[in-house]
């Protein structure tokens, strides 16, 4: 049987985010936290989600292995 991978990253959202982010505990962070997660999966889905079960839309060589 064959796999196919896939990932949905935040790391255009999260990298603009300061270290100290990571202590951000209130409500209104953690609510627009969770809007942005939507957002980047509902792009996920409009781009990508034609290819699941056909294709890997995610290169595991290439961001795990090639960089060492």
């Amino acid at each position: 049987m064959k796999s196919f991978v896939h990932t949905i990253s935040g790391y255009d959202a999260l990298s603009q985010l300061s270290y100290s982010s990571k202590m951000n505990t209130s409500w209104e962070f953690l609510v627009a936290l969770k809007e942005k997660g939507r957002e980047t999966a509902s792009k996920w889905l409009q781009g990508d989600f034609k290819e699941v079960g056909l294709k890997s839309t995610f290169d595991v060589e290439e961001h795990f292995f090639d960089k060492f």
